[in-house]
């Protein structure tokens, strides 16, 4: 009656979401400035390489008195200059203190890490630790529990960025201080399209993503890196009522919202899909799993894509034999 073509298409780790400079206005404020902005809310995925303005992070400043262009390893003695402090928009380019101004200090030179959002769900709403190197009792660089929601409207995307060379008042004042943020978690799209009869006849009414867990520890020492996942719960990703057509549409009721704290276990993820098939006289309500494979890995992009092929009911009658019956009458 019908087959399912079925397609994933995991987009490699996606290159920074932000690209963001430091640099001081008037003459000496420390402020960021994302390279470009849009007035976007970041409720799910970002989608490009802009940071909305509406949009808040944490910042961590380390101070040491070396020449700028140092690597962190050249902080033998640091000195916290900007403990985990809320950044915000004070223009359409620039992102400065919300309780204070910082100020660039005279000598030395400074090295950044940032997280984003600064109101992520972290766990117990505790803000996340920062190392700038390893010790025996704490991991490198961040580390915090995080609990991801299960619905898809109040979806944050997860950003930090480690910390790279040092800058100082002159360097930055310039040509900026690049942050680049990666992404910590994955995103999750579903699409589907009809062929043929499924087009306008087959009615998809729901899709739920199915025990996915929604609390882990995460470590950014590396490309970043979930700990010990638990909480399992579905992910309502599309409920209501939408008709195929022959172009590949996302199906989601919040878009860019299916983000998911990267994880693996050794059989497949699933999803339910629920349909109405109106190709018959009276319509038929249906129910199908999709296997999703094994996990999903940081910062990727997984496209998943179902197309509906209904195979057309044939018969191929054949006759049976006649099977005569003999009988004598004798007069």
């Amino acid at each position: 009656m019908k087959k399912f073509l079925f397609s994933v298409l995991a987009v490699g780790a996606l290159v920074a979401c932000t690209k963001s400079e430091v640099k001081y206005e008037g003459e000496t404020e420390i402020a960021f400035a994302p390279v470009s902005s849009v007035n976007t809310k970041a409720v799910g995925a970002i989608p490009s390489t802009t940071y909305p303005t509406d949009e808040n992070f944490l910042v961590w400043a380390y101070w040491q008195d070396v020449p700028a262009g140092s690597d962190k390893n050249a902080y033998t003695d640091p000195k916290v200059y900007i403990d985990g402090k809320e950044f915000k928009n004070a223009t359409n380019k620039l992102w400065k203190g919300v309780e204070k101004s910082y100020f660039w200090p005279k000598t030395g030179s400074m090295v950044f890490a940032c997280v984003s959002p600064a109101n992520a769900p972290f766990y117990g709403g505790e803000k996340p630790q920062h190392n700038l190197f390893p010790q025996s009792n704490k991991p490198e660089e961040f580390n915090f529990n995080y609990v991801n929601s299960n619905n898809t409207a109040e979806t944050r995307d997860l950003l930090w960025a480690n910390c790279s060379v040092s800058y100082s008042e002159a360097t930055a004042g310039t040509t900026g201080v690049p942050v680049e943020f990666k992404h910590a978690l994955s995103w999750i799209t579903f699409r589907v399209r009809g062929t043929g009869a499924a087009i306008g006849a087959y009615t998809i009414t729901g899709l739920t993503l199915n025990d996915v867990k929604t609390l882990a520890y995460f470590e950014s020492a590396g490309n970043g890196v979930w700990k010990t996942p638990a909480e399992e719960k579905d992910y309502k990703v599309f409920e209501g009522a939408y008709a195929l057509t022959n172009s590949l549409v996302d199906l989601e009721n919040n878009p860019a919202g299916t983000l998911v704290i990267p994880q693996a276990k050794d059989v497949d993820y699933t999803a339910t899909l629920k349909y109405t098939n109106a190709t018959g006289d009276n319509p038929i309500d249906e129910t199908i799993e999709l296997q999703l494979g094994k996990g999903w890995e940081i910062g990727k992009h997984y496209i998943y894509d179902i197309t509906f092929s209904p195979t057309e009911i044939l018969i191929a009658p054949t006759v049976a034999d006649w099977v005569p019956v003999y009988k004598e009458i004798n007069y």
